[in-house]
């Protein structure tokens, strides 16, 4: 994992050159050093979503709802069946 601060609460995480994503932090955790501490105690969700290419979603905002409920139910599973995917 690559750890990259934009802003003091910012950063860009990239797990693999194709898996970057910008991460907004809690304000307690101050550096580097504790931001990269929470992301591996933390599961990490990484999700591509290409709205704009799909015609059949007209309304953005409920897909991406839907999408963040079915994360938050069970974000470990998630992450650990995630993992196992990029280890392929």
């Amino acid at each position: 994992m690559k750890l990259d601060e934009i802003t003091p609460q910012k950063y860009n995480i990239a797990l693999h050159p194709k898996f970057r994503a910008n991460c907004s932090i809690p304000e307690f955790l101050s550096s580097l050093e504790t931001v990269s501490i929470f992301l591996q105690a933390v599961p990490f969700c990484l999700m591509e979503i290409k709205y704009a290419l799909n015609s059949d979603i007209s309304e953005v905002h409920d897909q991406l709802s839907r999408y963040y409920d079915a994360v938050a139910k069970n974000p470990t599973a998630l992450a650990e069946e995630t993992e196992v995917i990029l280890k392929q």
